[in-house]
């Protein structure tokens, strides 16, 4: 598994001059900007024996932080993932793209973003949980299942396999959070 920027610059979106800073990211990328370096990462990974690696292209695009935010650019994010597909794809058939959300943000920003059935194999989602407190029963339920469940049967929906390639604690160790997990 192998995780691929989808566009290059300075991110956060906090303004509508940073959402079009952003946009214009991803029309670069989209209109082929980028598309030699892209053909060098995928020639490293077939050479290096991964010509059927899983690419998380454009990874937790419904963030605000990365230079590929699909928030409030949903339509440049999609044609910027389709285009680095496709560059990706032609040096290597067997290539797989997951596409990798938030569990915080995925509802609410994800399903606008969805680059289609025919770029996507994986649909991926990164979790953790980072407070200091333990994990308790409702915070599990109203916040991490429900999102959980969305995203399941938003992939389920589409024929498509759930990822979940970044998953953990932070601050300080949460065996509830890691048994909620395995259940």
């Amino acid at each position: 598994v192998m995780t691929i920027p989808l566009a290059f610059g300075k991110g956060r979106v906090e303004t509508e001059a940073d959402r079009l800073r952003i946009q214009a990211n991803l029309e670069e990328t989209a209109s082929g900007r980028w598309d030699t370096d892209y053909r060098v990462v995928a020639r490293l990974l077939i050479d290096g024996g991964f010509p059927d690696a899983v690419i998380r292209l454009g990874h937790e695009f419904d963030g605000t932080y990365y230079p590929w935010s699909a928030r409030g650019n949903e339509s440049a994010y999609v044609e910027a993932f389709r285009h680095v597909h496709d560059v990706l794809a032609s040096e290597s058939a067997d290539f797989r793209f997951e596409w990798t959300g938030m569990r915080s943000t995925f509802s609410r920003f994800g399903p606008q973003a969805y680059p289609g059935d025919d770029y996507v194999d994986v649909v991926g989602m990164d979790i953790y949980y980072r407070r200091p407190t333990p994990l308790t029963a409702n915070v599990w339920t109203s916040e991490f299942r429900t999102e959980l469940e969305f995203h399941r049967d938003f992939a389920v929906s589409r024929g498509k396999p759930v990822a979940y390639s970044e998953w953990g604690v932070g601050l300080h160790d949460q065996p509830a959070f890691i048994d909620a997990m395995h259940g």
